[in-house]
């Protein structure tokens, strides 16, 4: 009725929240204006529905984008804990196991890597023992030269040399002693 246009929050007859617009008529002879009202709660409904369905969407998407990142880090990480344990198992000295290779990427490369290592640890190793083994062989094989040629034929002489001394007389002793002792 003071001829001004506005809008604001206010308490309406009933002492109850409303949203209240108004407006003076122009109407030669009248001196009336329109008032428009709304309760607060009734028209931030669909701004609290608005809300709501932003967050559960919020929700949504970032249980969405745990569960891709979860993936992705178990497609990362498992083929390092298998690549760890098989370096594990390396170093205690069980070379019979492989890392499968499932990936291209830098992980697979490094699977690959590791098989090739241990693949040539097991070769080495085996030359290794082999070495060992025909070293063991040649040692055994000139410890029974040694045996045959040098004390066997000392041995036999010796022999020869006692069953002699019954023929020879007994003159001839101090000097076989000697000879048999050296």
């Amino acid at each position: 009725l003071q001829k001004r246009t506005g809008a604001n929050a206010t308490t309406d007859y009933r002492n109850i929240p409303v949203f209240s617009a108004y407006e003076p008529l122009h109407i030669p002879g009248l001196n009336w204006v329109v008032l428009a009202e709304i309760d607060k709660a009734e028209a931030l409904v669909p701004v609290s529905q608005l809300r709501n369905d932003i967050l559960l969407f919020a929700v949504v998407i970032s249980l969405f984008i745990l569960a891709i990142a979860r993936l992705i880090l178990h497609m990362i990480t498992n083929p390092l804990v298998k690549l760890k344990e098989a370096a594990l198992r390396l170093g205690k000295g069980d070379y019979s196991r492989k890392v499968d290779v499932t990936s291209g990427d830098e992980i697979g490369s490094l699977a690959q890597s590791f098989n090739r290592m241990a693949e040539e640890i097991r070769e080495e190793r085996r030359q290794r023992i082999s070495s060992a083994y025909d070293g063991q062989e040649m040692e055994r094989q000139r410890f029974s030269r040694d045996l045959h040629d040098g004390l066997g034929q000392q041995l036999v002489a010796s022999k020869l040399m006692l069953e002699g001394l019954e023929e020879q007389k007994q003159i001839d002793l101090p000097a076989t002693f000697s000879d048999l002792r050296q």
